[in-house]
């Protein structure tokens, strides 16, 4: 702001807070006032002038003269360049960093998206600090990215699933005719009828049993276990 500027504010503010200054003091106020903000446009100032005095957010309607200092507190800070965002973010990235933390640093949606597509912070922890400097590039080119997506929003496209392919066996009774299909099922019925699991055995065919040959083989059988093991007879 100018001087005529600043003399317009200060004013508003006369008639809305005190005590103002008064003769010599109110020049060298504007003076200084003029000098302190002389980057900052008076529609900028006019907005913190009624933050100031209309309170919100936790804090107190103002009703003494402010100082420079407390409106420049109100007016909305400018956003982070996404290098001095990493250079905020690089003495931090060796841990995990809360979602409280990344508020505080004031990061833009996309410094905040090239961010989260950075290593996780296991994955940092590891790394050496010439590492963590390295991140840099991918963090910027993550900022350009997503600033780029936020210029030109395309509408998302849904792509049709690929339908499945046919499979080998394929059902095809809905293609013949009701005798076909009888005929086919009689065929079936045959073969199942037909396999010789269902069928029983034939039982062994056992002739006479010769008592005399049992006899023989027993007593060939005790007279080798004899030579073997030895015994009386």
């Amino acid at each position: 702001m100018n001087r005529a500027e600043t003399l317009r504010v200060m004013t508003l503010l006369a008639q809305l807070t005190g005590p103002a200054p008064e003769g010599d003091a109110w020049d060298l106020t504007a003076n200084a006032w003029a000098a302190v903000l002389a980057d900052i446009s008076e529609a900028d100032m006019l907005r913190a002038v009624k933050v100031y005095v209309t309170g919100g957010n936790g804090r107190a309607p103002g009703t003494w003269w402010p100082k420079p200092g407390e409106l420049l507190g109100l007016l909305k800070p400018a956003e982070l360049t996404n290098e001095a965002a990493f250079a905020l973010l690089s003495p931090i990235l060796h841990r995990s960093i809360p979602a409280d933390e990344v508020d505080r640093l004031g990061l833009t949606a996309p410094q905040r998206s090239a961010l989260a597509g950075l290593p996780d912070a296991f994955s940092r922890a590891r790394m050496s600090v010439g590492e963590i400097q390295a991140l840099r590039r991918p963090f910027l080119a993550g900022c350009q990215a997503a600033e780029a997506r936020a210029a030109n929003p395309t509408d998302a496209k849904v792509i049709p699933m690929r339908p499945e392919a046919p499979r080998l066996a394929v059902d095809n009774t809905a293609a013949l005719t009701a005798d076909q299909l009888a005929e086919n099922q009689r065929r079936v019925a045959d073969l199942v009828s037909a396999r010789p699991w269902r069928e029983k055995p034939a039982p062994i065919a056992r002739g006479p049993v010769d008592e005399t040959e049992l006899r023989e083989r027993a007593r060939e059988a005790t007279e080798t276990a004899r030579r073997r093991f030895g015994g009386a007879r």
